[in-house]
């Protein structure tokens, strides 16, 4: 399945979310209109950021930055690097640069939705001011300084969910289940094919939902409408001449933005998708680009040295608008080496299920050799770390619960068709890890107010694996905190409503 035809390639409180710019810090020399921004004194972690902050008195002004994003590099050139705005950062603000990927949760806490995106914070931590997407160099000055001034740029809340789960009995499923389709639909754009309707908090859905898909054509569920969105899928986001699928592309700007990084969590969820629906429909274009993109994915993000997956290709518009022939001729854009606990999981289960559908052996190989890096790696000490970059070692991140579901989700998978007893071993350390969280987390309270995928994969991971290990009521609990609302992403409720239907199943039996 897997020959070689590719080229080989080895967000203001104030937070920015953005990636780093077309220099990057730590990387080649850049032009001096391009890493302008990167002369602020940025302190480059939140704590010590919050510490410098609390000694001058000024609130922090963070950035998240996240190496993929080519909207990030845009705002850094444009916004970031005008001298007049840098005036008013100096002057106010102490200014903080933090790497998205490493610091996915502190990113949640402050409220950070996409990239990019900025955040100002108060020395104790506390969010002030949340300026998201680009605003222009006049606008943000004014902001700045108003911000300054103790007033405050909070956004306005958005109304409470429409629907929680209160009741885990088959027609409170039932309901919940025609609720979540009846939103499906209302975000369904009939003119580009697939989810892309506006939400209700205002946010436009700009990328891919292969998540949700997959569940409804595991369902069996608009089938026509599964079989053109992947069609569609495949022709506005797979790179014909390098491979692999880029991040989304903009059907609300009249230029229908690319955005030209290469994600690992996206391409991997994307090709398990394309997979499913080219199986059920016999349609060899589909299995074809599910194939090339697994076969992307080990070519260019794969570490060959160490093993594991990195985190993304870095967008690079100017390559990708170029002539196939001039593409040739040019070396293509580097890798954000960073390779994430979390997405190297996905990576894992996805790959087990894309060799289950297409009798590939080498899928589950390498799905083997991603867990087994993880565990090798990550898994220091009692502390299974978020992250490690080449150049800075691990990430203070630590212990966080997506990690902990997520890679305990693919290990069953794994360990289904490539079970191996020293990797049992560490993993049963790992489930210790989340047992004690989860039950911290039951103490506390209810399940609400966690990120928005996160109950429905603590549910499919409490229902689905090694019961023994957690508490008959874990399952219960974390579908409580499972809701759609006003922010609710198309796939957010998938992974609840597949521990449902299992809940409901092993009651029955």
């Amino acid at each position: 399945m897997f020959a070689s035809v590719l080229k080989s390639r080895q967000f203001c409180i104030v937070i920015l979310l953005l990636p780093l710019s077309l220099g990057y810090i730590g990387g080649s020399a850049v032009g001096s209109e391009t890493g302008r921004w990167q002369a602020l004194p940025w302190v480059e972690d939140f704590e010590s950021g919050l510490r410098q902050a609390g000694k001058t008195g000024r609130p922090a002004l963070v950035y998240f930055q996240a190496r993929w994003c080519s909207w990030c590099h845009i705002f850094e050139r444009d916004i970031l690097g005008h001298p007049r705005l840098q005036r008013s950062i100096l002057q106010h603000y102490v200014p903080v640069l933090i790497n998205y990927d490493a610091r996915p949760k502190l990113f949640r806490q402050l409220g950070g939705v996409g990239l990019p995106y900025t955040v100002i914070v108060s020395p104790t931590g506390d969010p002030l001011a949340r300026l998201p997407g680009i605003l222009s160099v006049k606008d943000m000055i004014a902001a700045l300084d108003e911000i300054a001034t103790g007033k405050t740029w909070l956004p306005v809340q958005i109304d409470a969910p429409t629907i929680r789960i209160t009741r885990l009995d088959t027609p409170s499923y039932l309901a919940f289940r025609r609720a979540y389709l009846e939103y499906l639909d209302t975000l369904f754009e009939p003119e580009t094919g697939t989810f892309t309707r506006q939400l209700e908090s205002g946010v436009r859905i700009k990328r891919p939902a292969p998540v949700a898909w997959l569940y409804l054509a595991q369902q069996d569920l608009w089938p026509q409408r599964s079989r053109d969105a992947a069609h569609i899928t495949m022709e506005r986001l797979y790179d014909e001449v390098d491979g692999g699928l880029f991040y989304f592309r903009d059907p609300h700007r009249a230029d229908e933005h690319l955005e030209t990084s290469k994600l690992l969590d996206s391409n991997i969820w994307l090709a398990y998708w394309l997979a499913f629906v080219g199986k059920r429909d016999n349609d060899p274009a589909l299995i074809h680009t599910a194939e090339q993109t697994v076969e992307y994915l080990e070519q260019v993000l794969w570490d060959t040295r160490a093993g594991g997956f990195y985190q993304a290709q870095i967008a690079d518009p100017t390559y990708y608008s170029a002539s196939r022939r001039e593409r040739e001729r040019r070396a293509p854009p580097p890798i954000d080496r960073i390779k994430r606990t979390d997405t190297n999981a996905q990576a894992a289960w996805a790959l087990v299920k894309i060799g289950d559908l297409l009798d590939d052996e080498h899928a589950h190989d390498l799905a083997a050799a991603t867990l087994d890096y993880i565990l090798q790696t990550n898994l220091r000490d009692n502390r299974l770390y978020h992250s490690y970059q080449d150049d800075s070692g691990y990430g203070v991140a630590f212990n966080l619960p997506n990690d902990l579901f997520w890679l305990l989700a693919a290990a069953q998978e794994v360990q289904r068709v490539r079970f191996d007893d020293r990797r049992r071993q560490k993993l049963q350390a790992v489930r210790g890890l989340a047992v004690e969280w989860l039950k911290g987390k039951m103490r506390a309270g209810d399940a609400r107010g966690m990120p928005s995928e996160l109950p429905g994969l603590i549910a499919w991971v409490t229902v689905s694996t090694h019961k023994p290990m957690w508490s008959a009521e874990a399952t219960k609990w974390a579908l409580t905190g499972v809701q759609i609302g006003p922010q609710t992403r198309p796939q957010d409720p998938v992974f609840a409503l597949m521990a449902w239907e299992k809940l409901l199943a092993n009651t029955v039996n």
